[in-house]
């Protein structure tokens, strides 16, 4: 669970597409340097073994920006939704 101090200072991160742009990139750039290289001595258990843990690793970096993006637009609604009162 965020604080408060720590939800202010990621709605400023939130707000500017820009940067999350950037960032988005830069995890991006890490996942494609980071894709597992098979060497001739690998079997099929490794192999399997590299690419499971590279695509859990893929997975958790998308859910953060998918939770990232489910913050924001919960802060619009919210924001949205106490003018309306």
């Amino acid at each position: 669970m965020l604080n408060d101090l720590k939800k202010d200072k990621l709605q400023i991160l939130l707000n500017d597409e820009i940067l999350m742009s950037a960032i988005r990139d830069v995890f991006d750039q890490a996942i494609e340097r980071l894709k597992p290289q098979v060497n001739e001595m690998d079997n099929n258990t490794i192999i399997g073994e590299k690419y499971r843990a590279y695509d859990l690793g893929k997975k958790i970096i998308e859910q953060g920006f998918v939770d990232l993006d489910a913050y924001m637009n919960n802060k619009k609604e919210n924001k949205n939704f106490a003018k309306e009162r």
